[in-house]
């Protein structure tokens, strides 16, 4: 996984706590990783210590795994669009940048960061108010594309909802569907 994550989540914990609080949190952590507190964005790290890195602040945050990623999505979109904003400018709307996010994300990462393995996005309208997500990856980080999905609500000021996440495959690997309502 890419340090950028970790990076996201390192900035989201400090945001909630304070810098003391994330150095106690990865103290806690059985990471395969040296120096946790030198990740960097265009490194390369474990999954398995970035979730383990997850379980430990959410437990430091009271909260489980599945609710600190979906905040932690909701939390990385206006960072995400401080940092790139040539992804996030030539939209008004989140469906009309949901309508790009496979093609923009495998991409411009891949551009980015030469050794990324990023997840797959489809897009499929239903109608005019309403798609279908479906995001492929055996790092099964649905719930932080729930988040995702509503930080670009919050930050196109279009509310959504998501109705339905159906959980499938695609080519054997794990996918989840999300149906999106746009107000």
């Amino acid at each position: 996984m890419k340090g950028l994550m970790f990076n996201l989540l390192e900035d989201y914990v400090s945001s909630r706590l304070d810098e003391e609080a994330w150095e106690q949190i990865i103290d806690k952590c059985r990471l395969e990783t040296d120096a946790p507190l030198e990740i960097v964005g265009p490194g390369t790290y474990s999954d398995r210590d970035f979730m383990e890195m997850v379980s430990q602040a959410a437990a430091h945050l009271d909260t489980n795994d599945k609710e600190l990623l979906r905040q932690l999505g909701s939390f990385s979109i206006p960072v995400l669009a401080r940092r790139y904003p040539s992804f996030f400018a030539h939209f008004k709307h989140p469906k009309t940048f949901l309508k790009t996010i496979g093609i923009m994300h495998h991409t411009e990462i891949k551009k980015l960061y030469k050794d990324a393995a990023p997840p797959l996005f489809n897009y499929n309208e239903i109608d005019e108010r309403r798609i279908i997500l479906k995001y492929v990856s055996d790092r099964h980080l649905e719930h932080m594309v729930a988040g995702l999905l509503q930080g670009l609500g919050d930050y196109y000021h279009i509310p959504l909802t998501i109705e339905n996440t159906k959980y499938t495959r695609q080519a054997g690997r794990p996918a989840c569907e999300f149906t999106v309502r746009f107000a």
